[in-house]
């Protein structure tokens, strides 16, 4: 079972954490039919950093892809390919291929136990998802440790 984390950021600071402890509901979640990830949004305004939701919401485990927002998740035995593909809903500047397509790229592959992350942003805000390729009973499994692969689709923002 993996674990996945997803993060939103609003008016993002370079100075904010990038992940966080896990909630207890993927730490002692036991089910083999859908996998657990927990979605944060964190708000920065007048008060400062702000969390306006943390969910813990759950992915069917029988199928072998996963979307959540602009990345893909494809379970390949063990292992997890994970891609980055540009949509209207991660904001401009537009990301193009080199054939004037929307971007669409492999980040990375994650074998068994091994931590990624990948980073992108738009004008609405940043977006983080870190995944975890294994089952953890450690809540601090994503802040203990830096990921074994990272990507970034970052972009100046004017």
């Amino acid at each position: 079972m993996q674990l996945f984390c997803f993060f939103v950021f609003r008016e993002f600071e370079n100075r904010f954490d990038k992940s966080f402890s896990v909630s207890d509901k993927l730490v002692d979640y036991k089910s083999n039919l859908t996998i657990p990830y927990q979605a944060i949004t964190i708000l920065q305004n007048e008060k400062g950093f702000e969390t306006i939701k943390n969910n813990v919401d759950y992915l069917d485990a029988q199928l072998e892809n996963w979307k959540l927002a602009n990345i893909e998740i494809q379970r390949k035995n063990d292992e997890l390919e994970v891609y980055f593909k540009y949509s209207d809903s991660c904001g401009k500047p537009i990301r193009y291929d080199a054939r004037h397509h929307y971007l669409s790229e492999k980040a990375f592959g994650l074998q068994r136990s091994e931590y990624g992350r990948i980073t992108y942003n738009g004008r609405l805000g940043l977006q983080i998802v870190n995944l975890f390729n294994a089952h953890s009973h450690d809540k601090a499994v994503l802040t203990k440790r830096s990921p074994t692969k990272e990507y970034k689709q970052l972009e100046v923002l004017y």
